[in-house]
């Protein structure tokens, strides 16, 4: 099984993918470079070297659809998970970023759900963390995968978004 889908572009090519092979999780991912999506790797330490690994969570790196999901970055990025359900966090407060604060506790509502949580509830919190790149991280809760359910998964992102 191979695919290719050309990021931002119109078309994704599929191949070896037979009536009896779940291709959900191929079409999902090569769909996700058409808009716009980067292959999303968790960091992976061998020692002090930093390697790359599969991120099972997210269609981006591997994970299997449906529960692979895109990731929340990716989401809000597309506009999926709006601004008022991601709570901003910055070093400086307000004075870094709109709307930012610099600590607190929230309540994170699982983002691989259909609805949007409550008005005033957030589906992720975004933590600034540098400039040059735009470097953020996010943290996440999915309902889906039972190893992972209930627990704050962080992703950082060195995309803008």
């Amino acid at each position: 099984r191979s695919g290719r889908g050309y990021y931002g572009g119109k078309h994704t090519v599929i191949l070896g993918c037979l009536e009896s092979t779940n291709c959900y999780d191929l079409l999902g991912h090569e769909l996700g470079h058409n808009m716009g999506f980067l292959d999303n790797r968790l960091p992976k330490y061998q020692g002090d070297t930093l390697t790359s690994a599969k991120n099972e969570f997210d269609s981006m790196g591997g994970g299997d659809a449906p529960k692979g999901d895109y990731s929340v970055e990716f989401k809000y990025a597309s506009g999926w998970i709006p601004e008022s359900k991601v709570k901003m966090m910055h070093p400086q407060g307000s004075s870094g970023c709109t709307g930012c604060v610099t600590g607190g506790t929230f309540t994170i509502y699982p983002m691989d759900k259909a609805n949007l949580p409550p008005n005033g509830q957030y589906s992720a919190v975004r933590v600034y963390l540098a400039t040059q790149p735009p470097r953020y991280v996010w943290l996440q809760v999915r309902s889906m995968y039972t190893q992972a359910a209930n627990q704050v998964l962080m992703d950082v992102c060195d995309v803008t978004g």
